[in-house]
């Protein structure tokens, strides 16, 4: 029988399926690496992709340009304050992007949500895409990204993802993108072995390839 392929949910699962880092964690990972590359080359960029057919297909780049801690924020929680504006609707108040790139003095705004496993996007998915378009209607320009492996496990959320022409970063790529770097020295595993390109036909999970395996 040939073993799966693997992919980053292999690694989001060390040292065991039920006592691993918490997605804040790797949340803090991404933020660092991409604030340590863009620094490094303000024209760095990572692949992002669109899903078809249950399938994520490279689409175009996650260009976030030269980032610093003005600029790039963590799990803050959305008001009217980042924005200067007079108000905010009641129903955005409890959202906290993961990572937030804020650029004021253009009108800027670009949100990722982070997820590795024993999570689905479902939750705040439609609010997300809310406050962009609220965003958009005040002149401002709003992104929204997912942050995955294409082995995501809650296979439900593809098709969501799908639907809403959400675009998404692969983890493969950011870990593609930590080697040869102080962050991927950080890890014990070799991280070529996760940072696997998509491949159509092979299970998407390394517990349940047919859903959502929790955590």
């Amino acid at each position: 029988m040939t073993e799966p392929m693997k992919n980053a949910t292999y690694l989001f699962e060390l040292p065991g399926r039920r006592f691993h880092s918490s997605e804040s964690w790797w949340t803090s990972f991404f933020f660092m690496l991409i604030l340590y590359r863009s620094r490094e080359n303000a024209e760095w960029t990572l692949p992002t992709y669109v899903c078809r057919s249950g399938w994520p297909v490279k689409s175009g780049a996650f260009a976030p340009g030269r980032l610093g801690l003005a600029n790039l924020i963590v799990e803050a929680p959305l008001s009217e304050n980042p924005f200067l504006l007079g108000s905010w609707p009641k129903e955005f108040l409890q959202l906290k992007p993961d990572i937030c790139i804020l650029r004021r003095d253009q009108r800027q705004a670009l949100f990722i949500e982070v997820k590795t496993i024993g999570a689905t996007v479902a939750r705040n998915h439609s609010r997300y895409l809310d406050v962009r378009q609220h965003l958009r209607t005040l002149g401002w320009s709003a992104e929204f990204y997912y942050l995955l492996s294409h082995g995501h496990e809650c296979l439900g959320d593809w098709p969501l993802i799908e639907h809403d022409q959400v675009p998404v970063i692969l983890w493969e790529d950011v870990l593609r993108a930590a080697v040869g770097t102080p962050f991927g020295a950080l890890f014990d595993e070799p991280l070529s072995e996760y940072a696997t390109h998509p491949c159509e036909g092979q299970p998407n999970s390394p517990m349940d390839p047919t859903g959502f395996a929790g955590g």
